[in-house]
C-alpha cells in the first residue's frame, strides 16, 4: 500500500473513509526484529496516489532497526481492499508486448535464453536446442 502526505486536500477530502475498524490490527512491536521502541513519522496519512486505501494512517520507525510500518494496518484478510485497483502484471505485461517482427523476434530469442538458462518457462520462445 502507497501512502503520501496529504497533498491535495481538496481531492483527498472526498475519499477519505474510515477503514473497517474490525479490519485493523494494532503492532505492538516491530514487524521485523520485535523491537518494541519506536518513534512516530507521520499521522494521518491519506492515499493521495491510487485512492484505493480508504482512511487515515500512522507510520512508525523503529528505533532498533528502523523498520517503517504502520500502525494499526490492514489484517491480513482485508489487506486486499487496499490493492483493488492497482495495475495487474498482465495488464502491464499486455501493454508491454513488442511490436513488429524484429522486436517479437527479440523477445522469443530473449526468452529462450531465460528459459534454458535459469528454467523460466516464458512465451514466446526459442529453444537453445
Amino acid at each position: 500500500m502507497f501512502l503520501a502526505a496529504n497533498l491535495n486536500p481538496a481531492r483527498a477530502a472526498s475519499k477519505v473513509e474510515a477503514w473497517p475498524a474490525d479490519k485493523l490490527e494494532f503492532i505492538k512491536c516491530c514487524p521485523i526484529c520485535d523491537a518494541n521502541t519506536h518513534r512516530s513519522l507521520y499521522k494521518d496519512l491519506i492515499d493521495n496516489v491510487f485512492f484505493c486505501s480508504p482512511g487515515k494512517w500512522s507510520l512508525h520507525r523503529c528505533y532498533n532497526c528502523s523498520c517503517a510500518y504502520l500502525n494499526p494496518r490492514p489484517t491480513y484478510e482485508s489487506i486486499g481492499k487496499a490493492y483493488q485497483a492497482y495495475y495487474t502484471h498482465k495488464a502491464a505485461r499486455e501493454r508491454a508486448d513488442p511490436k513488429g517482427k524484429l522486436a517479437k523476434f527479440r523477445r522469443a530469442l530473449r526468452n529462450g535464453y531465460l528459459n534454458a538458462r535459469y528454467n523460466y518457462k516464458l512465451v514466446p520462445s526459442l529453444s537453445w536446442g
